[in-house]
C-alpha cells in the first residue's frame, strides 16, 4: 500500500541472492537474501581434445626431440582414447638403467603427470556421483572409458619391441627394435638436491609382482624393500606393497595421460557441482566435428530459472566427456572456441542458452560462463574480433537511468594492448559488448565484474603449460604479441580471463587441474551467490533523534547509515559513511580482541605483518590511498564502511527503567538508573567490515568501531579487488544492565550468519570506551551461523546470562538445542540444553523469548521455534536443566504443519503475552524461512499461529480454531471476526497466509490499541511476499493487527488508509464474504523487505531502496517507544 510515501535519496542498497560455496546442511545465502532466488547460470565447459592430450608426458619440452613427437610411455594400443590410430611415434623410452630418458621421464618431477607416490590417486567419478572404483592391479584398462582396448598386467614382466634410449642427452635418442621385457610398474623419485636432469639425483623403484625393489641411481644397486615412506613436507605417507601397487594401477588407468587426468579432474570437479546449473559441453573441434558438443540443457518454460545438471542431462555430458575422440585435426584452435562460446551466448531464439521460451520469457539477468583448458599453446585460424581490447566499446546505458552508472568500456591497462585477433581481443569483445540488445540490462554485478548487460565471462585453466608472466607474482599488463613465443600465448589465456573478468589457474599436474576446475567452479558459485543488482535496507527505532536506516552497495560492498526524520523522510540529519569520509583514517578509536579477555587498539604497531600486512591495516581503518583508483592494488571502496546487511541499528539514549529496584536483588538499581538519564545517544550496528560500529547519534560521528579476534585471519579479504561478499559482524547487536559488583550496560554482539562467536562490551560510558571496556569474545560449537539476538536476563542463582538457540549448521547438535551462557564469567558455557534424539537433524532454533512464571524478576522459561516447525518450552528452574530443560518431557509444545500436514518452519521469534482475564500464557508466531535460495519461490502454506501454554498440543485441526483471511482488494485484507466465545474448548487459532509465497520471517508483537473508553491490546505482525520476478525479486509485505486472544479482527479501525487522521468509516473496506463495510485487518506496502517499526501513532516500513512507507495507526500511545525488552532483545 502506497500510502503518504516520503521519498529520499539513498545509495543503491542492493541486497543479493546467494550461494553457499561449500554445501551446507542447512542452505544458508552467502549474501542478504533480501531481494529474493538465484537464476541458474549458463556455463559451457570447453574440454581440449587436440591430439596432445593422448600424450603421457608434460610439458611439451620433453616430448620434442628434435621434430621427432615422442609422447607415449607405454605401449599405444589400437582404439586408445576412442581414436582409430596413432599419429605420433610408437617408440617409447627403454626401461634401462642408462636411459635418460627412462629416468628422467618416468619421475614425476619433470613429467608432472607421470606417477607422483606422494599423490593419492582416486578413481573417476560417474554422473551419479559413484566412482569407477580400484583398479585391479592384474588387469590394469589402458582408458577405462573405452574397455574394450583391454587391460595389462602391471605386476609381471612385459615385452615390446619399439624403443628410444640415450644415456644423458634428453634432446638426442637412439631407436631400436629389439623385443625386450621391462615391468611396468617403474618410477623414479627426486632426492631432493642435484640437477632434476642428472639419473644421479634420482631413486629408481619397481614393483615386480608382490616384491619392491630400490635404487641409488647414483651408483647403487636394485635392493628389495618391505614398504614405502613418502614424505610431503608437511606429513607422511606410508604404504605397503600391496597399497603403493593399488595406487599405481589407480594413476596407470585414470591419469597416465594428459586426457586421462583431465577426465579424472573433471569428473571430480563436477561432480562436487549441485543440480542448480545449466551445464554445456564443448570441445576445441566444435566448428569441424558438432558430435563433440552439448548445448546447455534448457528446463521446461515454468522452470525456466531453475539448473538442469542432473538426471538424463547430467548422464549425457559425463557420456561425452569420457568418449570424446582426443583426434582433433585443428591443432588448439582457442580463439575460434571461445569465440563459438562467445557466438552462443548472443542466440536469441528459444533453444538458444537464453530459452526456453522467446524473449517475454527469457530471465535477462542469467549470467553466462566459459571455461577454457588446454594442454598447449594455440594455434588455428583467426577469429575476426580485431584489436577488441584496445577498442572503445559502446555506451550500455543503466536501467535505472542513472548516467553516472551508465557503462563504456575505454582502453587501460591492465586489459588494453596492441595485438589484434588475440585469445584476449576475443573474450574482451564479448564481455564488453551487449550481447542480447533486447533483453533488460540487469545482469547481477559484483566487484571482480561490474558488467549489468548480457556478456560471457571467461576462465582459463591449463594444464601443463607456463606463460612468461607468473600470475602468483607478476602484474598484468604491458602484454607481449602471443605470436612471439609459445609463453607469450599462455600468457593471452591469463590475459582473456582478465579481459572476460573471470580467472585464470594454472595446473601442473593432474591434482592440481582439479582443484584448479573446482576453484573456478567455486568461484562461479561464490560470484552468482553474490553478485547483486538490486537493493533494500534495513530500519531501527528512533526517539527524539530520527529514524536509522543501515545499506549497503553491493557494487563494491560499501555501507552507510544514515538518520532521517519519519514524517519526512527526503530530510537526511547525517550519513555516517560521509562523515567518515572526511575523517583522518589515524583519529578513529578502533579497537581489536587481541585474546577471550584482552583488547588492543587496531594499527600496524599492535598487529603482526604476518596476520595483517600494515597496508591492509590502513585500508581496514579507513585510508584509501592505497586503492586501485589511487594507483594501489587495493579494492576501491565508495565509502570506508562495510555492507550492512542484517544488523539493526541498535540506539541507545538514557537508560529505560526496568524497575529492577521493585525486586529483592535489585540495590543500586534506582541510583544507577538516575546517574544514566543523560547518557549520550549511541548507535550501535555491525557491518561486514569486521566491525561493531557505535556512532553518537545525535551526530553521526563515529564514537568507536570493534574488531571480534574471530574475523582477523579473514578480513584482508576485504582489501582484495575481486572480493567476493561474505559475512562478518552480521548479527543484531543487543544492550542490557547488568549487576557485577555494580550496575553497568553491556553490549552483545555477534557474528550473526559469519560465524559462530560472541562478544561482550561495557557500554556504560560509550563516550570513554577503551581496551578495557572489552569483556570476552567466544566461540561456540552450539552457535553456528544465527539470525537470532541474544536474550539477557537474570536466573535464581544470581547469575546473567545470554540465551540464544542453536543456531543453523553448528558443530554441536545438528538437531537444535538452548545456549546459556555466563556473561559475567567470560562468556564460558551455563548450559548446553539439546533436543531430544528423535528430533530431525538439519535444524536450528530461532529468536526466543523468555518469561518470569513467579514474578521474581528471574528467568523461568524460554520459548522458540525451529526448522521443522516445532515449539519449544525450555524450563531453567528445574534442578538440572541441561539434563532436564526440555519441558513436557521433551516433547515439543506444538508442531506447525499446514492444514495438509507438511511442516511449517518459524524462524521470525515468539512472542508471550498473558491473558488479562483469564491469566493463561499466549504464544505468537509466524511461518515460513527466507535463508536459502529456494526459499523466495516457494509456495507451501505458511500460517499465523497463537496458542495457549499448559500442556502438548498434538492437533492443529481439532485443537486449534481456524481464522479465514482474505484479500479485499489488492493492498487491503480482512480477517474474520471471531464470534463470542468460541474459543472455550481451543487451544488458539490459526490463520493461513493468502497470499502466495508469503511467509512471516518476523516475530509479532503485542501491541495498545485505543478503543476509546480504554486502551486494549492488539497484535501486530508483518510478512513477505517475494516477487516471482526472477530479476526484480524484491519483497512486498502486509502488515496485519488482529485481536491476539481470539485470532479475530479488531472492533475498532487500527489503519488510518484514508489519510485524515481519524480512526472511522473512512477506512473501512468492504469485506468479500459478507459484502458489508467493516474494519482492515491488514494493508499491503510495496518494497517492503524487513519488520514494521511502530513510532507512537505512526507505522513505517521500507519502501524499497528509494522509499518509506508511513501510516498512521490507532494505538492511543502519545508519547514514548517501545519497551527496553523490544529494543534490546
Amino acid at each position: 500500500m502506497k500510502i503518504f510515501r516520503s521519498a529520499y535519496t539513498v545509495f543503491i542498497l542492493s541486497f543479493v541472492f546467494g550461494i553457499c560455496s561449500a554445501k551446507a546442511a542447512v542452505d544458508i545465502a552467502a549474501a542478504p537474501l533480501q531481494t529474493g532466488t538465484a537464476v541458474a547460470p549458463n556455463i559451457y565447459y570447453v574440454l581440449d581434445d587436440s591430439r596432445s592430450m593422448q600424450w603421457e608426458v608434460m610439458p611439451d619440452e620433453y616430448v620434442y626431440i628434435g621434430s621427432s613427437i615422442y609422447g607415449q610411455l607405454f605401449p599405444y594400443k589400437s582404439g586408445l582414447y576412442n581414436n582409430s590410430e596413432n599419429r605420433f611415434s610408437s617408440y617409447i623410452p627403454r626401461f634401462s638403467d642408462d636411459n635418460i630418458h627412462n629416468v628422467i621421464k618416468r619421475s614425476s618431477q619433470v613429467n608432472k603427470i607421470f606417477y607422483d607416490p606422494k599423490s593419492t590417486y582416486v578413481p573417476w567419478v560417474k554422473a551419479d556421483g559413484s566412482s569407477f572404483g580400484n583398479i585391479s592391479p592384474t588387469a590394469a584398462l589402458w582408458d577405462p572409458a573405452t574397455p574394450s582396448v583391454g587391460s595389462i598386467n602391471l605386476t609381471t614382466q612385459q615385452s615390446y619391441n619399439l624403443w628410444y634410449r640415450h644415456s644423458s642427452n634428453l634432446n638426442s635418442r637412439k631407436e631400436d627394435t629389439n623385443s625386450l621385457n621391462y615391468w611396468p610398474m617403474t618410477f623414479f623419485v627426486y632426492k631432493g638436491t642435484g640437477s632434476e636432469l642428472a639419473i644421479s639425483s634420482y631413486h629408481g623403484y619397481q614393483i615386480q609382482g608382490s616384491t619392491a625393489k630400490k635404487k641409488d641411481m647414483n651408483g647403487g644397486s636394485w635392493t628389495t624393500i618391505t614398504s614405502f615412506s613418502w614424505s610431503t613436507g608437511t606429513s607422511t605417507i606410508n604404504r605397503s606393497v600391496t597399497e603403493e601397487r593399488q595406487n599405481f594401477a589407480n594413476w596407470f588407468s585414470y591419469y597416465r595421460s594428459r586426457i586421462s587426468a583431465a577426465r579424472a579432474g573433471t569428473s571430480i570437479a563436477f561432480s562436487e557441482l549441485i543440480d542448480d546449473y545449466r551445464i554445456g559441453f564443448t570441445t576445441l573441434a566444435t566448428s569441424k566435428n558438432s558430435s563433440n558438443t552439448k548445448e546447455i540443457p534448457l528446463p521446461s518454460l515454468a522452470n525456466i530459472e531453475k539448473g538442469t545438471f542432473t538426471g538424463g542431462n547430467k548422464t549425457s555430458w559425463y557420456d561425452l566427456l569420457f568418449s570424446v575422440k582426443m583426434n582433433n585435426p585443428s591443432g588448439t584452435p582457442l580463439r575460434n572456441s571461445l569465440k563459438w562460446a562467445g557466438d552462443e551466448y548472443s542466440k536469441t531464439g528459444s533453444t538458444g542458452p537464453w530459452g526456453p521460451g522467446d524473449s517475454l520469457d527469457q530471465i535477462s539477468c542469467r549470467q553466462s560462463f566459459t571455461i577454457l583448458t588446454t594442454d598447449g599453446y594455440y594455434n588455428g585460424g583467426s577469429p575476426s574480433v580485431g584489436n577488441s581490447d584496445n577498442t572503445p566499446g559502446d555506451l550500455i546505458e543503466h536501467p535505472s537511468g542513472e548516467t553516472d552508472r551508465h557503462y563504456k568500456y575505454v582502453p587501460a591497462d591492465p586489459y588494453q594492448d596492441s595485438h589484434s585477433n588475440t585469445l584476449a581481443d576475443v573474450a574482451m569483445e564479448y564481455w564488453k559488448n551487449d550481447l542480447r540488445p533486447n533483453l533488460d540490462n540487469n545482469v547481477p554485478v559484483s566487484s571482480a565484474n561490474p558488467a549489468f548487460w548480457q556478456h560471457m565471462v571467461t576462465y582459463g585453466v591449463s594444464i601443463g603449460v607456463k606463460g612468461n608472466k607468473d600470475p602468483a607474482v607478476d602484474e598484468p599488463g604491458s602484454w607481449a604479441a602471443p605470436q612471439g613465443s609459445n609463453g607469450a600465448k599462455i600468457d593471452d589465456l591469463w590475459h582473456a580471463a582478465i579481459n572476460g573478468r573471470g580467472e585464470f589457474i594454472p595446473a601442473s599436474k593432474p591434482d592440481e587441474f582439479t582443484s584448479a576446475l573446482s576453484t573456478a567452479l567455486s568461484s562461479i558459485s561464490e560470484r552468482v551467490g553474490t553478485a547483486s543488482n538490486l537493493a533494500g535496507s534495513t530500519i531501527t527505532l528512533e526517539s527524539g533523534t530520527g529514524v536509522f536506516q543501515g545499506k549497503f552497495d553491493s557494487r563494491d560492498w560499501s555501507g552507510d547509515v544514515v538518520a532521517i526524520d519519519p514524517d519526512d523522510s527526503s530530510s537526511q540529519s547525517w550519513s555516517a559513511a560521509q562523515k567518515l569520509k572526511t575523517r583522518d583514517p589515524s583519529s578513529r578509536a578502533i579497537y581489536y580482541a587481541s585474546s577471550a579477555t584482552e583488547a588492543k587498539v587496531f594499527n600496524t604497531a599492535n598487529i603482526s605483518s604476518g596476520v595483517l600486512s600494515a597496508d591492509t591495516v590502513n585500508y581496514l581503518r579507513g585510508d584509501q590511498t592505497k586503492e586501485q583508483r589511487n594507483g594501489g592494488s587495493f579494492r576501491n571502496r565508495t565509502s570506508v564502511l562495510g555492507d550492512i546487511a542484517n544488523s539493526n541499528p541498535l540506539l541507545v539514549e538514557g537508560v529505560v527503567n526496568r524497575l529492577y529496584e521493585n525486586y529483592s536483588w535489585g540495590s543500586g538499581y534506582e541510583s544507577y538508573f538516575n546517574s544514566m538519564r543523560d547518557r549520550p545517544a549511541t548507535l550501535y550496528v555491525g557491518a561486514n567490515d569486521g566491525m561493531l560500529h557505535a556512532f553518537n547519534a545525535t551526530t553521526g560521528d563515529e564514537r568507536f568501531a570493534f574488531i571480534p579476534k574471530a574475523v582477523i585471519p579473514s578480513v584482508a579479504e576485504l582489501a582484495k579487488p575481486d572480493y567476493i561478499h561474505r559475512y562478518f559482524v552480521d548479527g543484531s547487536p543487543v544492550v542490557a544492565d547488568i549487576k557485577t559488583t555494580s550496575w553497568k550496560t553491556v553490549l552483545l554482539g555477534s557474528l550473526g550468519r559469519g560465524g559462530n562467536t560472541l562478544f561482550a562490551l561495557d557500554v556504560t560510558d560509550p563516550t570513554s570506551f577503551n581496551t578495557s571496556k572489552f569483556m570476552w569474545e567466544q566461540s561456540y560449537a552450539a552457535l553456528g551461523q544465527t539470525t537470532s539476538k541474544p536474550l539477557v536476563a537474570r536466573l535464581k542463582d544470581g547469575k546473567w546470562v545470554a540465551v540464544i538457540g542453536y543456531g543453523y549448521n553448528n558443530t554441536r547438535s545438528t538437531r537444535g538445542g538452548l545456549l546459556v551462557i555466563d556473561i559475567v564469567n567470560n562468556g564460558n558455557v551455563l548450559w548446553q540444553i539439546d533436543l531430544p534424539a528423535s528430533v530431525a537433524t538439519d535444524n536450528g532454533i530461532g529468536q526466543i523469548e523468555g518469561w518470569d512464571a513467579d514474578g521474581d524478576g528471574n528467568l523461568d522459561w524460554v520459548f522458540g521455534g525451529d526448522l521443522h516447525g516445532n515449539i519449544w518450552k525450555f524450563d531453567l528452574s528445574v534442578t538440572d536443566p541441561q539434563t532436564n530443560g526440555v519441558a513436557y518431557g521433551g516433547t515439543p509444545l506444538f508442531k506447525a504443519v499446514s492444514a495438509g500436514g507438511v511442516k511449517q518452519p518459524v524462524t521470525g521469534g515468539v512472542t508471550l503475552a498473558k491473558h488479562p482475564k483469564t491469566g493463561e500464557l499466549w504464544l505468537y508466531f509466524g511461518t515460513g524461512k527466507m535463508l536459502s535460495d529456494a526459499d523466495p519461490i516457494n509456495t507451501e502454506q505458511q500460517s499465523w499461529y497463537g496458542i495457549k501454554d499448559g500442556s502438548p498440543i498434538t492437533d492443529r485441526n481439532s485443537q486449534l480454531i481456524k481464522r479465514d483471511m482474505y484479500n479485499a482488494t489488492s493492498e487491503d485484507r480482512v480477517i474474520e471476526d471471531a464470534p463470542l466465545d468460541d474459543m472455550a474448548t481451543k487451544r488458539g487459532w490459526v490463520i493461513d497466509l493468502a497470499d502466495s509465497r508469503e511467509r512471516i520471517i518476523e516475530t509479532p508483537q503485542i501491541r495498545s490499541v485505543n478503543l476509546g473508553y480504554t486502551r486494549g491490546t492488539g497484535l501486530v505482525v508483518a510478512s513477505q511476499v517475494p516477487n516471482s520476478d526472477f530479476c526484480n525479486p524484491a519483497s512486498d509485505g502486509w502488515v496485519m493487527a488482529i485481536n491476539p486472544f481470539t485470532g479475530g479482527r479488531l472492533v475498532v479501525h487500527y489503519f488510518d488508509r484514508s489519510g485524515d487522521g481519524l480512526f472511522d468509516e473512512g477506512d473501512s473496506v468492504t469485506d468479500p464474504v459478507s459484502g458489508e463495510d467493516g474494519v482492515v485487518s491488514g494493508v499491503k506496502f510495496d518494497g517492503m523487505s524487513g519488520d514494521a517499526l511502530i513510532i507512537r501513532e505512526e507505522l513505517i516500513t521500507t519502501g524499497g531502496p528509494d522509499d518509506t512507507n508511513l501510516i498512521n495507526i490507532n494505538s492511543g500511545v502519545v508519547s514514548g517507544r517501545v519497551s527496553w525488552r523490544e529494543m534490546s532483545n
